[in-house]
């Protein structure tokens, strides 16, 4: 195709440039020779020159034709000279034209390939600069005397400076050296050295960051010189090890740290290649079993194991070895002084440089393991003396309790004997009174109240004495009850006390459940509620007000009433046995009530205690367990 194209253009361009001229020839006189002259420069232009000489000719015998045509004659001699001389003319155009547009061409290509070559010069060198910004460490360039010609971005952010305050300036004039007065001395001894060197020159170096903060660095400066050796530039280099010499002094420091503690704790060091059998340990692990100096085996070792513990141990390090599982044993090494010594072991599986290993290590624990046997000794010897007193304190008990029975049994029987002759008396009184009443004088009647008085007392003394013994010494069985039944019953059976005096009392209606005996809890309400009504000022009728309350698992029972109340100094003392309240005119109890009171709330496991305020009132409160 491309060989038939510069023909189809000297076609196109002859016939365009004929069809135009005869087009004009019929306006003007003349022949326009400029077109036909014109189809031959397209063809010359764009063809080649063989077809812009074909072209000439044509166009040459077109117009030579039209001038015949248009003046009405034949061909002679001259028509053909005119011929010749417009193909000379035109050939000479062609051929000018032709070189023209090639020289044209040339120089049309070699613009291109020089603005080719300079595209593909300025990409690499942003390529270059890339990298070279890119660079993770620090890249300069210097002059041969020193000067800073460019540097990389890594160090203008570590420094917080601009290209502009290092690039043109001395580089031991950059801030990265402004507080290192040593490191800005030795860069122009460095440079010379590295001048006179056809290697880089390497070194430790220092250098300042933004923050002021001093770092370490490994610096090279490379001598970049020309094929006859003269120096152009330097390329200085350097890499930050400010984290790693940090990172290799803790290294160190924990080396250190653990040869002192591997030392001071005693413990030796073992590898066991898995695949080769070979041993690898330290003499702390040859101290341990006794071993001696040379290459050792696993076999070796393992004789050194207490033939009762050498099963157990080989068995575990072969676990170890073979699905990796955590080795930890104790067991007992026997010396080739015959004595025994405990080891402890603690070994792992990891994949080494040398191939699948067991690492493991060792310490002595035969003290540790001494103290345990001692420490096991002395606790049977303890169970076998706590056994003995255990046995001894059995006996004693069933003795004593024998004895407290023994004891009971003679009190309820002088008890008994005690109160026959006081019911004679209270009765013999009583009748004398009755039926000699009239005929004694009125000091003798008071003399036979008095003696019944005394003979009623008498017998409540002993009956309240009795019943604090039960109280202390009788099984108090724990259960579930209800403190309101129980409350109602104890006013129900001083309805006729309540009554005679005028008491009030008031009863909450929440009463929580507790964990107590029924009996005895009977017995502490009548004793309170009984001295409530008892111990009130001359002329104050009697009040109170008993409610409940639960408190963390434990039940409240408050008994508030408007008595004499009790004086701070007595108040300690109140529920002893025996304790009467001074003050009163009326006969005191026995002084053993409140005594029971306190006796019966620790069989159940509670406490009783008292708030009062002298002759306002005193408000009792027994804690027990919340059922």
């Amino acid at each position: 195709m491309r060989t038939w194209r510069p023909w189809f253009i000297a076609l196109a361009a002859v016939a365009a440039a004929t069809l135009l001229s005869l087009a004009v020839a019929r306006y003007v006189a003349i022949v326009p020779t400029s077109l036909l002259f014109l189809g031959v420069v397209i063809t010359a232009w764009y063809g080649n020159v063989a077809a812009a000489l074909v072209a000439t000719i044509v166009s040459a015998l077109v117009r030579q034709s039209m001038h015949v045509a248009s003046s009405g004659t034949t061909w002679t001699s001259d028509d053909w000279g005119s011929v010749l001389l417009f193909s000379a003319a035109a050939s000479i155009t062609s051929v000018l034209i032709r070189r023209s547009h090639t020289l044209q061409a040339r120089q049309g290509g070699v613009i291109a390939e020089r603005e080719q070559a300079e595209r593909q010069l300025r990409a690499s060198e942003a390529r270059f600069r890339s990298v070279f910004n890119h660079q993770l460490q620090f890249n300069a360039l210097l002059s041969p005397e020193g000067v800073v010609l460019d540097v990389n971005d890594l160090p203008l952010r570590v420094g917080g400076v601009r290209r502009e305050d290092v690039v043109g300036k001395f580089f031991w004039d950059t801030p990265w050296w402004r507080d290192l007065p040593e490191m800005r001395a030795n860069w122009p001894r460095r440079l010379a050295e590295a001048a006179r060197a056809d290697h880089p020159v390497f070194s430790e170096d220092k250098y300042q960051v933004a923050s002021g903060e001093v770092r370490t660095a490994d610096g090279s400066i490379t001598p970049v010189k020309d094929a006859q050796g003269k120096l152009e530039f330097f390329i200085v280099q350097a890499s930050d090890t400010t984290e790693r010499r940090r990172a290799d002094a803790a290294l160190r420091r924990s080396e250190r740290q653990y040869r002192l503690a591997k030392e001071a704790a005693g413990i030796g060091l073992w590898t066991l290649n898995v695949q080769s059998g070979e041993v690898e340990a330290d003499d702390r692990v040859r101290e341990l079993f006794d071993l001696p100096a040379g290459q050792i085996s696993p076999d070796e070792i393992y004789s050194h194991i207490h033939e009762e513990d050498r099963p157990r141990v080989v068995g575990a390090l072969e676990s170890t070895a073979r699905a990796g599982t955590m080795y930890r044993e104790e067991f007992r090494v026997v010396l080739r002084s015959g004595k025994i010594r405990w080891l402890a072991g603690l070994a792992s599986r990891f994949e080494l440089e040398r191939g699948l290993s067991v690492v493991g290590l060792n310490m002595d624990i035969t003290p540790r393991k001494e103290n345990e046997l001692a420490l096991e000794t002395a606790r049977a010897e303890l169970q076998r003396h706590a056994t003995r007193l255990e046995e001894i304190v059995a006996e004693r008990t069933a003795k004593l309790e024998a004895s407290v029975k023994s004891m009971e049994e003679l009190l309820y029987t002088i008890a008994h004997d005690l109160r026959a002759p006081n019911r004679a008396v209270q009765g013999y009184s009583e009748l004398l009174l009755e039926e000699y009443g009239g005929k004694l004088d009125s000091h003798a009647a008071e003399l036979l109240r008095r003696m019944k008085r005394a003979a009623t007392r008498n017998d409540e003394l002993i009956r309240d004495l009795l019943q604090l013994g039960r109280i202390s010494n009788a099984e108090v069985p724990i259960e579930k009850v209800d403190p309101g039944r129980v409350l109602a019953e104890s006013i129900q059976q001083l309805e006729r006390e309540v009554d005679q005096r005028h008491a009030r009392i008031r009863i909450a209606p929440e009463w929580p459940a507790v964990l107590g005996n029924p009996a005895l809890l009977k017995q502490v309400f009548t004793n309170l509620i009984s001295n409530a009504i008892k111990y009130v000022p001359q002329g104050r009728d009697p009040e109170l007000h008993i409610s409940a309350s639960r408190e963390n698992g434990r039940a409240i029972l408050r008994f508030a009433d408007n008595g004499v109340g009790i004086e701070s100094d007595q108040q300690k003392r109140i529920f002893e046995a025996f304790i009467r309240l001074p003050g009163n005119r009326e006969p005191a109890g026995t002084g053993i009530g409140l005594a029971i009171v306190r006796k019966a709330a620790e069989r159940m496991n509670g406490r009783v205690g008292l708030e009062s305020t002298p002759g306002q009132g005193t408000c009792f409160w027994v804690e027990l367990p919340a059922g």
